[in-house]
């Protein structure tokens, strides 16, 4: 016996169509439960907000085969979120060592209105790591937001050397320290002595100095008269005594028909005098 009667009644108590409208219809709404009932989906975790500051970071003294590894745009991150990457790369002669400071960027995310980097704000006298696959180091934060810029001091030295040395020194030769160059001659003036065998030299030297409170400095020393200079290459030596900053060349004043820098040369140097203030 067939279901479905000859009026198209299910068992001859539905009809068909009307069964399937309400069997779609309870479909329907159970589908709607189901979706409205479904949990929440957890929200996206939010990336925190990042802030960056600069620092000057004092690497102490390092052997020179380090310093040559060591290059602008090289990075380090301790912690998720925080960043450390080098801006600049000053270096310079101290205690027959090389003496690094370094100019870095920070990020991290801003906690209590401060940048929070690997757990703590950069303070001044924190102590930083860097380490990247060709060296690892430790400084000491000098400065924070207010970076000490590398530079460039002219000054003219005075020395009384070997003759040999003194014949040696060329305008170009340069100072080398870590792979870079820390200070260049400009100019170079000779005198002999009454000491047979030596020479007194006034030398203009362009340093590369870094400013710390706008006071330029060199192989640990600020950079004014009568400082001590020590200038080296493969071929020779000689530290010398700051006798003029901010130029390579003595005075050119005219004195009894004469330039100044002629008379002095031939008078000063003779004497072993340099004070041309």
């Amino acid at each position: 016996m067939s279901p479905i009667d000859e009026r198209g009644n299910l068992f001859g108590l539905v009809n068909v169509v009307d069964a399937a409208v309400v069997i779609l219809a309870v479909a329907l709404v159970v589908a709607s439960l189901a979706f409205l009932l479904q949990p929440e989906p957890e929200p996206e975790p939010t990336e925190p907000d990042l802030v960056a500051t600069s620092a000057t970071l004092d690497l102490g003294t390092q052997p020179s085969y380090l310093v040559e590894e060591i290059e602008v745009g090289d990075s380090y991150s301790p912690a998720e979120n925080s960043e450390l990457t080098i801006s600049e790369i000053y270096v310079t002669p101290q205690d027959e060592a090389v003496r690094v400071i370094l100019d870095v960027n920070l990020s991290g995310p801003e906690s209590g209105g401060v940048l929070d980097y690997a757990g703590a704000p950069p303070r001044v006298g924190r102590s930083l790591d860097i380490q990247t696959i060709a060296y690892q180091v430790s400084g000491e934060i000098r400065g924070v937001d207010d970076p000490s810029q590398p530079t460039t001091t002219k000054v003219l030295v005075a020395d009384r050397v070997s003759t040999g040395t003194a014949e040696s020194i060329q305008a170009g030769d340069k100072y080398i320290l870590g792979g870079r160059t820390v200070a260049t001659v400009e100019s170079i003036t000779t005198s002999a002595t009454n000491d047979t065998g030596h020479s007194h030299i006034l030398v203009g030297l362009s340093l590369s100095t870094w400013l710390d409170n706008g006071t330029a400095h060199f192989g640990g020393r600020v950079i004014r008269r009568n400082a001590s200079v020590l200038f080296r290459t493969d071929e020779y030596e000689f530290t010398g005594q700051v006798r003029r900053v901010g130029t390579t060349e003595p005075r050119r004043n005219i004195e009894h028909g004469r330039s100044r820098s002629d008379f002095e040369t031939s008078l000063c140097l003779s004497q072993a005098r340099f004070d041309w203030e």
